[in-house]
């Protein structure tokens, strides 16, 4: 019995030994240790997200004094400015549940183009009409398949593949089996990886959209400019933008929007309302200021565009068109 005992109280030691070992050697492991493989610092820098343009490097901090000797920092890419991703969002702003025709609230209200979405997978309502022209501005991944979807009541849908690449201007016509009087339909838009198996959504950015004889003959906004490139509320910085109509336009809005790229798909949230134009004649330039705030007068970090959307709203001209701006404005 001793014997036993004594053997047990031996193997307890010995295993004491080594687990108290074990936690001195993880108490002597740097940080760095945490991105990589147990025992080797990580050579490889940890993925990360960068902003849709405009990378910017961060200054360095100069190394903490300890009593242990540390490891010289790895080299690696310079940081990049980080924006995490935004929570889902309903696809478009409700629509008052009294409303008897939802065509009055494309008259008064434009096309209903999201609060929130991803570049890579959206929709906007507006009106269609058969052998309309339609214009689509954008660029995307050249591995990439890209499809324009025009879903419309008692008519088969329209499925349009777009080519991938860099920036773009895409002319369609719209078939003449959507009649020749303009009714509500859907335009969606999604950008899926080529891979065989299960696909997943790639880099797309829209900056322009339209429909209609004036959203055509390049799109019936251009000449966007947003600046300058920073602006600090704080400060009382304004950022200033502008627009040019090719076309006549019963009404024209502008909003704004917070964009961030994550795992390669631009995502983009509405955060104030700018000027609303009325009557606007063709080959005007129109533009405002904007002081980087919300709505609700708080500022909004981060960078952002601008979108212009116009659109007529007599019995027979339905035109629509949406562009958004390529120069984005950092709100600090």
């Amino acid at each position: 019995m001793r014997k036993t005992l004594y053997k047990s109280t031996q193997t307890l030691f010995f295993v004491m030994l080594i687990v108290a070992t074990w936690v001195a050697t993880i108490l002597r492991f740097p940080s760095s240790v945490v991105a990589g493989q147990a025992g080797q610092p990580s050579t490889q820098a940890p993925k990360t997200t960068g902003a849709v343009i405009n990378r910017q490097q961060t200054p360095q901090q100069p190394p903490k004094t300890t009593d242990r000797q540390q490891p010289p920092p790895q080299p690696g890419p310079p940081p990049v400015v980080v924006i995490l991703p935004m929570p889902t969002f309903d696809p478009f702003p409700p629509m008052p549940v009294s409303t008897p025709n939802p065509a009055k609230v494309l008259d008064k209200e434009g096309p209903r183009f999201p609060d929130g979405y991803s570049m890579s997978s959206f929709s906007v309502q507006g009106f269609v009409k058969g052998n309309w022209p339609m214009v689509v501005d954008y660029e995307s991944s050249p591995q990439s398949i890209t499809l324009l979807t025009i879903v419309a009541d008692g008519v088969e849908p329209v499925f349009y593949r777009l080519q991938g690449g860099a920036r773009q201007e895409v002319r369609l016509t719209i078939p003449g089996r959507f009649g020749d009087r303009p009714q509500i339909a859907l335009y969606t838009v999604r950008a899926l990886s080529t891979n065989v198996g299960e696909v997943g959504p790639v880099y797309f950015r829209i900056y322009g959209l339209g429909a209609g004889p004036r959203a055509v003959g390049s799109v019936g906004i251009d000449r966007l400019s947003f600046r300058p490139g920073t602006i600090r509320p704080s400060q009382r910085g304004e950022a200033v933008y502008s627009f040019h109509v090719r076309n006549d336009f019963d009404k024209v809005r502008v909003e704004f929007y917070k964009v961030g790229r994550v795992n390669d798909q631009v995502l983009a949230k509405k955060v104030g309302t700018g000027k609303t134009w009325e009557q606007l004649r063709r080959d005007r330039t129109e533009g405002d200021r904007w002081d980087g705030k919300t709505d609700k007068d708080k500022p909004t970090q981060g960078q952002h565009q601008f979108c212009a959307r116009a659109w007529m709203k007599s019995s027979n001209d339905k035109d629509w068109v949406i562009a958004c701006s390529g120069e984005l404005v950092r709100v600090e």
